[in-house]
Parts: structure tokens; sequence; C-alpha cells
């Protein structure tokens, strides 16, 4: 007997939901791994690349990456998961990746597996000194808030040297954050970092605070190296702050290394000699080879160029900002350029007007790559003007420039 139309309808709907979640997804993951390069010389990077047939955000499973039996990343959203890895002595690690929680039950799919192999001697690095500290919280009375998780009690207090040295903890689900009390014994340029590459690591999306020592805000960063943070802050005074670490988001959450030092001073050292029958002359050059991450890091506090032409060089923050204005009852050209490191990409954003840019708010932003300048013009221009430097990639510095001309 023919089926009714209604039970057909009804068998369809069975099947689709039990082969697919609430979204529509096939409920099945499959995840693979890829390393580039596989091979090369001790010190060097390779970059890990887990990629999944469907999105994790609307899951409750993570891209979990591992090297033997450790996560050394977790990502919460999106079809792909990357790190950054290198090794200071020579063998062959290997890699894997899975689809689960957090916690790393209820595994959903298993990678292949790949095999990354460092070769020749090694490597001599700065000495990293490992600090051990108890769980037991000190309570400080201040409140803070990084990347809206709140705290008022510190982890523990750090004193940081020229050498990195490291502190590791974790964070719980959903609103954990952890602070560390910092004591800055001399002015200078300090480093605090979740980067593979400086001994720092975490297994999530992170983000970092600084605050001073009332508790008010200073600076933050998020993604400096993939979806790890850094900052490197010129303090300009001693005394206490704060670092905070927190995830991006709720479901960003997990193990943690922080990597710390204060910024050793390069020299360079200039020898001229000069012989005569009577005499020989040695001179000696100091340059600190340190650009200006902190200044201007904030609208209310832009660069202030005037009324008239200008630059400002051997800058690198990740967000910087400037003014110019032109004279009174005057219209000028106004022109900003951004002129990069070969091996750095910073992107230029204007308003002409009194209102400060942001990467979603301009009238000018030029889409150029690594290592090209980028400019913003404007004729018969009456008024103030702001530009935003924003950094996208690399680790050098920009020169930013202003002109002033034809006024009228």
């Amino acid at each position: 007997m023919q089926k009714p139309m209604f039970y057909l309808i009804a068998v369809f709907l069975i099947a689709f939901i039990f082969s697919n979640d609430a979204q529509g997804y096939p409920i099945t993951f499959q995840v693979n791994i890829s390393a580039n390069p596989t091979i090369l010389p001790v010190g060097s990077v390779s970059i890990l690349t887990a990629t999944v047939n469907r999105d994790v955000g609307p899951t409750p499973y993570f891209i979990r990456i591992y090297e033997g039996n450790t996560v050394i990343r977790s990502c919460g959203s999106g079809t792909s998961c990357s790190v950054n890895v290198t090794k200071s002595s020579s063998g062959t690690y290997y890699y894997y990746a899975k689809i689960e929680r957090v916690d790393g039950t209820d595994t959903q799919a298993t990678s292949n597996t790949v095999n990354v192999t460092w070769s020749g001697g090694v490597i001599t690095t700065t000495t990293t000194t490992t600090t051990t500290v108890t769980t037991t919280t000190l309570p400080s009375g201040l409140s803070t808030t990084c990347s809206g998780r709140t705290t008022s009690q510190d982890t523990a207090t750090i004193s940081p040297t020229t050498n990195w040295q490291t502190i590791s903890g974790s964070l719980s689900p959903s609103t954990d954050t952890k602070r560390y009390k910092i004591t800055i014994t001399s002015p200078g340029q300090y480093e605090f970092s979740l980067c593979p590459a400086d001994g720092g690591n975490a297994d999530f999306d992170s983000y970092i605070c600084i605050f001073d020592s009332s508790g008010n805000f200073i600076t933050s960063n998020d993604d400096y190296c993939t979806t790890q943070s850094k900052i490197r802050y010129s303090f300009s005074s001693t005394g206490t702050y704060y670092v905070q670490i927190s995830g991006y988001s709720s479901r960003h959450y997990g193990s943690y290394t922080l990597a710390y030092r204060k910024t050793p001073v390069t020299t360079t050292t200039t020898t001229t000699i000069s012989t005569t029958t009577t005499s020989t002359t040695t001179s000696t050059t100091t340059t600190i080879s340190t650009c200006d991450y902190s200044s201007y890091s904030s609208c209310i506090f832009a660069y202030n160029f005037g009324t008239g032409s200008g630059s400002k060089s051997n800058m690198c923050g990740i967000y910087q900002y400037y003014k110019i204005s032109t004279p009174f009852d005057k219209t000028c050209d106004i022109a900003w350029t951004v002129t990069p490191d070969s091996n750095s990409d910073y992107d230029l954003y204007v308003k002409w007007s009194t209102t400060c840019p942001s990467i979603s708010d301009y009238d000018c932003r030029p889409f150029k790559t690594t290592g090209q300048t980028e400019t913003c013009s404007k004729t018969s221009f009456s008024g103030t003007a702001y530009a935003l430097v924003r950094k996208y990639s690399g680790s050098g510095s920009y020169t930013i420039s202003v002109s002033v001309t034809n006024c009228r």
C-alpha cells in the first residue's frame, strides 16, 4: 500500500535531524593538519595549520593542536587554527589536531600526524628563568577589567630583569582572568608576551592589558603573534604596575605561560682610528635601538604637529594617533605619509575632521602591503585632521610625516 505523504515527510525529517545539528551542518567533523616547512634549521619557525570541514564556533567543540600529549594551541571558532613552533636543538617532533571540548573530552575527530624535523647544532639563547609561585591570590583592593573580565586580586608579584622569565597559570571557563603585580625598578621598555618565540604560550585566543598603580588602564593587545598577545611598553617612572591576562571572549580560556623582561639596550660601538706621526684617536658612539611603542596610544593623547609640516620617526605602536591643523582662517593642501620598514605593514587611517578615525570609520584608507608607503591627501582643506597608524604585521618601525602647503 502506498505510504501517505505526511509519513514520508516525517521519515525525511527524522533522518535529517539525526544526521545534522541545529544549524543544519553535518554532525561528522573532519580535521587535517599541515606543517610548513617540515624540515628546517634549529631556531627557525614552522607554521602548523589545522583545517576543519565546518566552523566550530556554533558548537561546544574546539580545534586543539597537540605536540605529543601536550596541547599547544586551542581555537574556539572558525574552520582553521594555526600556531608557530620552533626548537633550539635538533630533533623530529610530531603534531596532530583534534576536535573536542576544551577540557579534552568528547573527541569528535582526530587528524593525520605531521612530523617536523629541526636539524643543526644547539642554538644559544637568552637565559630564561622560570618563576614558581603559590596559587594563593593576594588581595589588592584594586578592580581592573581586561577584555570584559574583572578582578581585584593579584596572583603574584613579578620583577622583570633583562633576561626572559616565565610564569604559568590557567584561566577557567567564561569569566576567569589573572592579574600580576609588576615591580618596575628602573625606567625603560618592558615586554610581556604569550608568544612562543619569546618563551610564552597560550592554548586559547588571549588578551593582555597593562594598568598603573591606581588601576587606571594604560594599554592592551589582542593578536600580536597569530591569536597570542604581547605588549612592549616604555615605563617612564619606577613603581608598581599591573599586567592582566584574559581570553578574547568568554569562549577562550585554558593554560598559559607569560614571558616577561626588561628589553635589553643594544649598543653599537664604532671605533675610528686616525694615525699620524704624533697621535692615535679613538671615539665610541652608543646607539639605543628601541622604537617608540607606547606614545600617542589614544585619540586624546594624539601627537600634535601644530599648523606646519613635520615628521616622527622610529614609531612602532599597535595604534598611534596624530593630528594637524591649518593656520587660522586659511585653507591648505594636507598630505599624510606613512613609510614602514621593509619587513613591516602599517596601515594609515585619516579623518578630515575633528573626529578621530578608527579601523571602521575613516575618510581615507590606502590599501598597501608590507614595506609599502601609504599616503592620504586633501586639497583646499581648513580645520583639524586626525590620522591613526595601526600595526598590521611585522616587527619593524615606521615614519609618519605630514605636509601643509599652498596655504591661502
